[in-house]
């Protein structure tokens, strides 16, 4: 599956992935059960290679959870379940890969400098 973002109760598998519009920046859930964010270097990866992830759920909780067949084994930790609204997971034109309930953003993880540490936070509009 190739797209920009998946919304409340689809899931990716292996192999998916999400595209910015711009072509430029990629959301890959890779074969080896890590979700890597891609431009021509890794920014961001889940860390879950190895742990057989097969399945990636955007809940109706608002977290977004990668499951192997005996539970989850990483997740962005967005619950609240009191919360309610559209959610969507979207891979944008700067390179970041947003969690947004009815536009607003709940979680976007840090990004990496070409494999050197999270220098790239999500800047914010004032």
């Amino acid at each position: 599956m190739s797209k920009t973002s998946i919304s409340t109760n689809q899931e990716m598998r292996k192999g998916d992935y999400l595209l910015s519009t711009n072509g430029n920046y990629k959301a890959v859930f890779q074969e080896d059960g890590n979700f890597v964010i891609y431009t021509w270097a890794p920014l961001w990866f889940s860390e879950t290679n190895g742990k057989g992830g097969f399945r990636i759920v955007l809940q109706e909780d608002n977290n977004l959870v990668m499951y192997n067949r005996d539970g989850p084994v990483w997740a962005s930790n967005s619950y609240s379940p009191k919360e309610s609204g559209r959610m969507r997971l979207t891979m944008t034109d700067d390179g970041h890969l947003v969690l947004d309930r009815d536009g607003v953003e709940i979680w976007s993880p840090p990004l990496f400098d070409a494999g050197v540490g999270p220098v790239k936070e999500k800047s914010k509009a004032t």
